[in-house]
Order: structure tokens, then sequence, then C-alpha cells
């Protein structure tokens, strides 16, 4: 295959999560549908930059001459620091979140976690997190690097990221705050972009992103607290 072509196939690839994202978080209201669809939203996640791969496209690899342990101290640094962070904000700003609860409840009751809250929160920032380091830091950013310098690669990748967050944000909270806390995961994300470039391992980012999804879910815990 054409290089030219692999490049718009990757491309076309640079937005699956986003329409995935907003078909089971914004359109989809069936519990099935939105399940089915997430399903295939992270199949095409880890099959897709397999395939390419596969076919030709250029793309380093993914952990090549990698410094883990510097990697999983500054993950475990990082990850601490985001964690406490994350807390810290809703403890001192619970008042500003606190309305935005019944719709957090709502949404997981709609797809269908609500008996199984806490697996599903260790399951996503343990794995989840890994997939979209993958995905994203990996994938996305290294395969904009084939044509683009770091820079733009980094931002462009890291405006993609943050997205579908973005996305799924919107449907939780007021614009301006889906703004603020969007951006803040896009500055995670460029974070995690720049350890995985400095190290050559995932390792680190996977760790720091797993401790922020993990603070997240218990902020979304201790909201719907009184809903339940």
């Amino acid at each position: 295959m054409s290089s030219a072509f692999l490049w718009r196939v990757f491309l076309a690839t640079a937005l699956v999560q986003a329409v995935g994202n907003f078909l089971y978080f914004v359109l989809l209201e069936n519990e099935i549908a939105i399940q089915l669809t997430y399903a295939a939203t992270k199949a095409v996640m880890v099959l897709a930059p397999l395939t390419l791969l596969l076919c030709g496209f250029k793309i380093p690899i993914l952990t090549k001459g990698g410094k883990h342990v510097r990697s999983l101290l500054w993950g475990i640094g990082s990850g601490a620091i985001i964690f406490i962070f994350i807390l810290i904000v809703y403890r001192l700003f619970s008042f500003v979140f606190a309305p935005y609860a019944p719709a957090l409840f709502a949404k997981i009751v709609e797809v269908g976690i609500q008996e199984h809250y806490w697996m599903v929160a260790i399951g996503i920032s343990l794995v989840h997190s890994l997939l979209e380091e993958y995905y994203w830091r990996w994938y996305i950013v290294k395969g904009l690097e084939t044509y683009l310098d770091f820079l733009p690669s980094l931002l462009i990748g890291n405006v993609l990221f943050t997205l579908h967050h973005y996305l799924i944000l919107s449907q939780f909270v007021s614009l301006p705050l889906t703004f603020l806390l969007g951006t803040c995961v896009g500055i995670g994300g460029c974070l995690w972009s720049l350890m995985y470039r400095k190290t050559g391992s995932l390792l680190g980012a996977w760790i720091s992103h797993a401790c922020a999804d993990l603070a997240i879910f218990i902020v979304g815990y201790l909201l719907t607290l009184s809903l339940t």
C-alpha cells in the first residue's frame, strides 16, 4: 500500500475515539447499543495500529531502547501528585461539582455499571489507561511524527486526545467547566507524551494516567454517594 493511502487511513483512525465517545456518550441511549459501540471503539483502537504497522506504516517500535526504571519513577511521582491534586481540588470546590451529581449518576445507571462501579473503576484505571497510552502516546503522536516535527505532533495529538474528553465532560458539567477540566486532561496528555519521549517507555505514562483515572472515579463515587 502507498504511504499516502496509509497516512489517510491513519488520520481517519485518529478520530475513532472521539466518534465512538459521541455515539455511546451522547447519541445512543440503549444500554446494549452503548456497550457494543464501546467495545467496537476499543477494538479499533487496539487493532488499527497493528494493522497499519503490518501494512507498512512507518512508526517507531513501541518501546525501543526504553529506560523503564526512570519511566517508572517519573510515573509514580507524577501520578501521586496528580492523584492528590485532583482530590484536593474536589475537596476545596465540591460545592461547584455537587449540582452535577444527578447527571453523573443517571449516566452510570444508563450504561449499566452501577452494580459494578469499583470493578469498572479499577479496570478502566489500569487497562483502559494503558490502551490510551498505547493508542495516543505511541500510535497517534509517534505516527504524526512520521510526517511532522515533534512539537506539532505533540500538540495535534493531544488536541485530539482532549477532544473526546470535552465530549464526555459536556454531558455532565457546564461548558466553561468542560473547557477547564478538558484542558487539564490535555495538559496531562502532553506531560505523558513528554515522559514517553524522554524515556522511550510507556510504563511511567501508564502509571501516571492510571492514578489520574482512579482519582476521577473516587470523585465520581463521592459525588454520587448521597444519591445511591
